[in-house]
């Protein structure tokens, strides 16, 4: 399109506004894509955190196995992507031990997020971390 301005020149700047866009829209659209997959991983952090607080509240009141409870805490989530850790205090013991009265107990999950970022190749899994502690026998 041409357009004159005040001195009488005639200036041609058709298909500017494109080139400038295809040249930000990339940018653009990882930006947004990049905000979805943080909110999604934020999500996925607050419920993995809800989900170790209840393996940890059975873990200390000996109502059943914290390894099954986190996962059921969490339904959405693939059990099999959970890689559930227990103990007591500051030492790593199995889901199954028991605990003494003021011993404190906590179970701490790392999940495997799934990444997905169209049009990124660097798009994979990142470890997702939530722990839970709570006080044994009360």
């Amino acid at each position: 399109m041409r357009a004159n301005t005040r001195d009488g020149r005639i200036t041609h700047d058709t298909g500017v506004v494109s080139l400038e866009l295809a040249l930000i829209l990339p940018f653009l659209l990882l930006l947004i894509f990049g905000i979805v997959q943080f909110g999604r991983a934020y999500n996925t952090k607050v419920e993995l955190t809800g989900a170790v607080r209840e393996g940890a509240r059975v873990f200390a009141l000996h109502s059943g196995d914290p390894e099954t409870a986190t996962p059921d805490a969490a339904p959405g989530y693939d059990a099999a992507s959970m890689h559930i850790e227990c103990g007591i205090g500051a030492t790593v013991q199995p889901c199954t031990t028991s605990c003494g009265a003021g011993d404190e107990v906590w179970v701490q999950v790392a999940y495997d997020f799934d990444l997905e970022i169209p049009f990124f190749p660097g798009s994979g899994t990142i470890p997702v971390y939530a722990k839970g502690v709570m006080r044994c026998g009360g």
